[in-house]
Formats: structure tokens, sequence, C-alpha cells
């Protein structure tokens, strides 16, 4: 690929921190900000489906811990802490 080629081409320039066309080198390193803190922020985002005994499911934002009297505590989808008893859980699939 020729280096005026390399200047012209849109994905190149994105891509390319040393580019001789200016401002290459900040908008890799935006776009590679933006990339890293998407992959990041992804990973924060996991839900809980709880499926009861009674075929209900609930959906958690925190993953449900034990309190060790029996109940299980979470946080639900409107962000407010809720309490199942243990005995009512079936299966708590991460999603």
């Amino acid at each position: 690929m020729s280096d005026a080629t390399t200047a012209t081409d849109p994905a190149r320039a994105l891509l390319a921190p040393g580019d001789a066309s200016p401002g290459s080198p900040l908008r890799y390193w935006l776009l590679m900000g933006c990339l890293g803190l998407t992959l990041g922020l992804s990973g924060c985002a996991r839900r809980y489906v709880i499926t009861l005994s009674n075929s209900d499911t609930l959906i958690a934002t925190t993953k449900p811990k034990s309190d060790g009297q029996g109940w299980y505590v979470f946080k639900d989808a409107n962000g407010q802490e809720t309490r199942v008893k243990e005995l009512r859980v079936i299966q708590i699939e991460a999603k």
C-alpha cells in the first residue's frame, strides 16, 4: 500500500497511529479508549435470572447472595433490594 493510499483511506486514517494526516494519533487513541470503555462496561451489565418453584422468574442486577437466614438478597431490575426465600428458588442463572 502506498503512502498516498494510506493518507486518503478513511479506515486507515482512524486505525493507523503513524499516519501522516493531522490528528490521526488522537483519533486512534480515542477509538481505542471508546473500545476499551465499551468492553469494560459490558461486563458490568450482567443480569441474573432467578427461577422460582412456581415457574415465575425474577431479574436481578446484582448477584443473589444468601444472608445465612434462609433468604437470597439482591437488587431487582428497578434497583430495589429484594429478598426471596431460598426454598422458593430453583435456579439462578447468569446472563
